[in-house]
């Protein structure tokens, strides 16, 4: 970012009291981080485990010229402060000024799934057109979203944004300060169900997207997701949905042998063999591209130019055999698709090694339960299961007739894993990122 603003100017922007002002001194990037200081400033915001209040003297003595705060500081005759209410706040009103003071059409992005895969196909689609602004990994929050908003500079045409949240009144917060021309909701599903305490409260988060849509804005949304579908009947706003209903806007066709959708009685094939999952966030992001004006040959060209992500279900050979590595999140919508696309494989043995869903909260025992029936339907034929709730999961598997190895820490098995390794099999290793089961990788 470079904003280039007086202090004086940047004080008015976030409501905050300019002490010690510097007229020669121009603010145009910061630093939350006292030990690298960015800008010769430093922003001190309260966050969930720390408050970088406490590192202002650091900051200072790293070459701070500007510091950002709701404490009163001393802070010397070389060092300005601005102080403010709230340093978060602060940081949201400059974020929102940087987003109004560009002429950009920006898409928000949020579901309980998908959301950063969605984001990366479209920000490849657009890219077709123009230089894009999008987030960067998971900085999607109160703190992460103001952050990637003040990235927005004058050669950026589009801007793309996931939002996340952990409670209601999250996306609400965040999404007034995107302002976003199209919103896409991606679905609604047990995920992070621990934070929201029930499925409607997901639904009633992540809808907080639509009142903050532009007024002329059209919100995206998936029409094979039950708790989506009558969207167009509880808000007043233009909608525009995907999927492989009847009636969706864009409608997936069935194809074995490449990505087949119509839209607006036209009929559209591009050349890829796809899953399910990846069929739906590849049918959002084109209708969000034809929304935005691009031609279906830049919407092809971005979305073959898309690589999966990292530990997303990315196939992988290591040592001699394949690997399906998706320990970027697991939950039971995810753990359902990449158990069916192990089964799908035509490997001789097939190898599942799961490890805990987290933040299920109260949920947890009741899908670890089901994810047996899952596992035991699949046909996979070798099963090895780490953690402290999926021991649910052994536990009915047992009932099932099903044998599988089970330990809280997966060290305990690895080297009855290791036996089953060969280039006859592939093997899926999927858990929740907490678990760190790609380390698995480095022992087999």
């Amino acid at each position: 970012m470079k904003l280039n603003l007086s202090y004086k100017k940047l004080a008015e922007i976030i409501d905050g009291d300019l002490i010690n002002d510097m007229p020669v001194e121009i603010f145009s990037e910061f630093s939350t981080n006292s030990k690298k200081i960015v800008g010769a400033c430093f922003w001190a915001i309260l966050g969930e485990n720390f408050d970088g209040h406490s590192f202002i003297p650091q900051a200072i003595e790293n070459g701070a010229k500007l510091i950002i705060s709701s404490h009163n500081v001393d802070t010397g005759k070389d060092t300005s402060i601005i102080k403010v209410k709230d340093t978060l706040v602060a940081l949201q009103r400059l974020a929102k000024f940087n987003r109004d003071s560009h002429d950009i059409k920006i898409v928000a992005i949020t579901g309980s799934n998908g959301k950063s895969t969605t984001k990366q196909i479209l920000l490849e689609i657009l890219n077709q057109e123009s230089q894009t602004c999008a987030n960067k990994g998971n900085l999607n929050n109160q703190i992460g979203l103001p952050l990637s908003l003040l990235e927005i500079n004058d050669s950026h045409k589009f801007g793309i944004f996931e939002l996340g949240a952990s409670k209601l009144g999250d996306i609400a917060e965040i999404a007034e300060l995107a302002k976003p021309d199209i919103g896409i909701i991606t679905n609604i599903s047990p995920a992070h169900i621990g934070k929201f305490e029930n499925l409607e409260n997901t639904y009633k988060t992540k809808t907080e997207l639509i009142n903050h849509i532009k007024e002329d804005g059209i919100l995206i949304y998936n029409a094979d997701d039950k708790l989506l579908a009558d969207i167009p009947n509880k808000f007043k706003i233009k909608t525009k949905s995907f999927g492989t209903n009847k009636d969706a806007d864009l409608k997936i066709l069935e194809s074995q042998e490449t990505f087949q959708f119509e839209y607006e009685n036209k009929v559209y094939s591009i050349n890829l063999n796809l899953h399910h999952h990846d069929k739906l966030n590849i049918a959002s992001a084109c209708l969000a591209g034809f929304l935005m004006g691009l031609s279906f040959e830049k919407i092809e060209n971005g979305i073959k130019n898309f690589k999966p992500m990292p530990m997303r279900l990315e196939l992988i050979s290591h040592n001699n055999t394949d690997i399906l590595l998706d320990c970027y999140n697991a939950n039971p919508d995810s753990m359902a698709v990449a158990l069916e696309i192990l089964s799908k494989k035509p490997h001789k043995t097939k190898i599942a090694v799961l490890g805990d869903m987290n933040e299920l909260g109260n949920y947890s025992e009741k899908y670890h339960k089901e994810l047996a029936t899952q596992i035991a339907n699949s046909g996979v034929e070798h099963i090895f299961l780490a953690g402290k709730d999926i021991k649910y999961t052994y536990e009915e598997l047992k009932k099932l007739n099903k044998n599988a190895f089970y330990s809280e820490d997966y060290n305990q098995w690895i080297d009855e894993l290791k036996k089953l390794i060969s280039s006859e099999s592939i093997c899926l290793i999927k858990a929740s990122r907490s678990l760190g089961f790609e380390n698995i990788l480095n022992l087999i």
